[in-house]
């Protein structure tokens, strides 16, 4: 169980390179916006300390769209059997799937 004083809640309105978050249909598909979406989740994991953090998306399709240009931009890198690492901190990434016992095995490699 985790206490209330182990979560932080945020929510970012813009990143690193001051690039503000707009997930708008007419913006979403910015490529400045999406890298420094995920340059901001690397230096948040990079400040976290070894349990993580959880980010949602609107959409399977949005969370996808932008997990393959985090890895084309070199911003993921992957191993092993498709295991997705923050380039800067190295955390591992763990990717819910829309296939409920797949994401039962993504909770066990989670706490393995």
């Amino acid at each position: 169980m985790i206490e209330r004083e182990q979560v932080q809640i945020q929510v970012a309105a813009s990143g690193l390179s001051n690039t503000i978050f707009d997930f708008t249909w007419k913006a979403r598909n910015d490529k400045t916006m999406i890298l420094d979406l995920c340059a901001s989740l690397d230096s948040i994991a990079c400040a976290s300390p070894s349990g993580g953090m959880l980010v949602f998306f609107p959409s399977y399709g949005l969370m996808r769209q932008y997990i393959e240009e985090w890895k084309r931009s070199k911003y993921l890198t992957v191993t092993g059997l498709d295991k997705l690492h923050f380039a800067g901190s190295n955390k591992r990434i763990f990717v819910e799937s829309t296939d409920n016992n797949k994401n039962k095995q993504i909770v066990k490699d989670y706490y393995a």
